[in-house]
């Protein structure tokens, strides 16, 4: 894989450059960074793709699913998954971490601050919006059939 530069440098800058605590792997067009949530933090992991044209953000949430409801995770993920126009819910199957990804066919010229930010904002918000009924999922506090209408609801505690 080779990495645009200029895609690279773009959405290394949107993200605040030196300043903002970047992890990078510039060879993947990796970068990453913990953000700071409406009710929790998050990993934000961004990749500058210049052989598919893409950007792509993915916002991992701050916990695992245990391992006894992580069958109860791919059921639910899976059927958000058929839900959506945009987007993914992606999970890793050993280690229960999760998250939301979001990727859009962007040339360096259409990296501006404003779609950006419209493509960040509707990756974080899709997750914080659903991380109540992920949580109570996980706890066992819901099947996945309660927690997927529920995924769709304002933040709220359950």
């Amino acid at each position: 894989m080779t990495t645009n530069p200029a895609r690279y440098e773009l959405l290394r800058g949107f993200l605040g450059g030196d300043d903002a605590g970047l992890v990078e792997n510039a060879e993947l067009g990796l970068l990453s960074l913990e953000l700071i949530g409406q009710t929790t933090q998050f990993k934000l992991v961004a990749r500058a793709d210049d052989e598919a044209g893409l950007v792509t953000f993915l916002v991992e949430a701050p916990f695992a699913c245990p391992a006894d409801r992580r069958p109860a995770l791919t059921s639910l993920l899976e059927r958000a998954n058929l839900e959506l126009s945009a987007g993914a819910w992606v999970h890793d199957v050993i280690d229960g971490g999760f998250g939301f990804r979001m990727a859009a066919m962007i040339e360096p010229e259409e990296m501006t601050h404003e779609r950006l930010s419209h493509l960040l904002f509707y990756t974080c918000a899709s997750l914080e919006r659903a991380l109540p009924a992920l949580h109570a999922l996980c706890e066992g506090k819901l099947t996945p059939q309660d927690a997927l209408p529920r995924m769709h609801d304002r933040i709220e505690v359950l």
